[in-house]
């Protein structure tokens, strides 16, 4: 595939584990493309799956939903951009009718598949809701997406 050593940089560039688990998966006759994910969804597999998928001999498991998110963000220059994020947009903060009207969102862009959902787990690790839109969805599934807090896969 022409595009295998540009997917392979852009996963390595998101995340050093998100490289790992591409090379894991490959080494398995697996892979991280879109039908690869969308059974994981399925499934119901998220933040512990990669967590399980990504630990290196020798890492301790993590224990509570922050130090997998923190095993997750760690290595991966874009999630800790993206926590920032959280914090500055008060994704986390408690409905403020009066300031805001509705609960706060958070839109974020990402081109590669198997970093939105890396993203989305990540997320929702840290109890947030995160869903990815993406131009596979049907109308009605985009729909039943549409949400308070968004990871958007383009």
């Amino acid at each position: 595939l022409p595009m295998g050593p540009l997917r392979s940089l852009a996963l390595a560039n998101f995340s050093t584990k998100m490289a790992r688990l591409d090379a894991t998966m490959e080494s398995s006759n697996g892979n991280t493309h879109v039908a690869t994910l969308q059974k994981w969804r399925e499934a119901g597999k998220e933040a512990e799956f990669l967590v399980e998928m990504t630990r290196g001999a020798g890492e301790v498991k993590p224990r509570t939903a922050l130090e997998v998110a923190q095993f997750l963000a760690k290595g991966s220059p874009t999630m800790s951009s993206i926590c920032r994020e959280i914090l500055a947009a008060r994704i986390i903060d408690t409905l403020d009718p009066e300031k805001y009207k509705q609960h706060q969102k958070l839109i974020i862009g990402e081109a590669t598949p198997a970093n939105a959902y890396w993203i989305m787990a990540t997320i929702r690790a840290l109890q947030i809701d995160a869903r990815i839109l993406h131009a596979g969805l049907s109308n009605k599934a985009k729909a039943e997406s549409t949400c308070t807090r968004c990871v958007t896969e383009l």
